[in-house]
Order: structure tokens, then sequence, then C-alpha cells
């Protein structure tokens, strides 16, 4: 699914608007209000209808990146696509130009014809330099596998030294507390 197909198809869900609390010039107080903002189009047949076009037309020329739009179609993407941002409680203006739907259209075609030649270009990993690169990572892995092995092993050891030493402390201590007892 390109760009333009997967922002139609994001155009088609609701959305809500949330108002703040404002006062207008009469001094009257207008509370927080949130307003559910129906999408100029509800699916794809509706939008294809008002491009003039059949569901399969509409999909076959969204999916193919070099296909052109009449003007006609072409405002009705835009108005599909920019639905959002047209919606103003007070002014009836158009916000966003036809434009930046073009240049959406613009970056598909561009994409797929990148994605195109990329597919043509060889793979970077099958070449021995990358095989080479791969092989020498996971010979470090494996080494750094090791040497974290042993130094957990080491901590291990240096755990129950320093167990068995506190023990012999207190061995020690208590021979000598005996010591000091018998000498007094």
């Amino acid at each position: 699914m390109n760009q333009l197909q997967q922002l139609i198809k994001e155009s088609f869900k609701t959305s809500l608007r949330r108002y703040d609390a404002w006062t207008d010039p009469d001094g009257i107080v207008h509370e927080e209000s949130l307003t559910t903002l129906e999408p100029y189009c509800e699916d794809m047949e509706e939008l294809s209808a008002k491009c003039g076009l059949s569901k399969s037309q509409l999909y076959r020329k969204l999916a193919n990146p070099s296909s052109k739009f009449s003007p006609g179609e072409l405002q009705e993407l835009h108005k599909q696509l920019h639905w959002k941002e047209h919606q103003h409680p007070f002014e009836d203006e158009v916000t966003i130009s036809i434009e930046e739907t073009k240049k959406i259209i613009t970056e598909v075609r561009r994409n797929d014809a990148l994605e195109k030649q990329n597919v043509k270009l060889k793979n970077p990993f099958e070449s021995e330099e990358m095989k080479t690169f791969l092989e020498t990572i996971r010979k470090r892995s494996e080494e750094f596998e090791q040497i974290s092995s042993r130094i957990k092993r080491q901590d291990d050891t240096i755990q129950r030294l320093l167990a068995l030493l506190e023990k012999q402390q207190t061995v020690i201590d208590k021979l000598s507390a005996d010591r000091d007892e018998e000498a007094a």
C-alpha cells in the first residue's frame, strides 16, 4: 500500500475536535465543547462516486502512481485528504492549497520509481565483503559471550570467597573474645 492509499484510508475515520471555552464580543461565555467531525466521504464507494469513477477504477488509480488524475478527481481527492483542516466553525475558507495534494502524488510517484530502481540493484547483503563482515560480527559475539561467562564465574567465586572470609572473621572474633575471657 503506497502513501497515497494509506492517507486516503486514514481520511475515512471520523475525528473529534475540542473547542476551548471562550467569550464572544457580546460577553457571552461559551463552554468548552467536544465535537465529532464526519469525513468528507465515508468510504471509497462515496469518494469514487464523487470522482466520477467506479470503485475499482479509483483503487487502480491510487495503486498506480503513474496514473494521471483529472482536475475534478484531484479536487475530490484533495477535499478527502484535507477535510479536517477545511472545517472551521466560523469561516469558510480553504486553508490548504491543492498543491499539497499534488506534492503527495508526486512523492508517491518518486518513491515508486526509486523502489523499482532499488529492486534492480544488487542486494548488498549478498556481497563477499558483507558476508565477511557478518561472520566477523558473529565470531566477536561468541567471544563476548565467552568473556561474559568467565566474568560471571569469577564474580560468583569472589562472592563465595567474601562469604568465607566473613565466616572466618566471625570465628576469629569469637576465639579472641573467648581468649580475653580466659585471661581475665
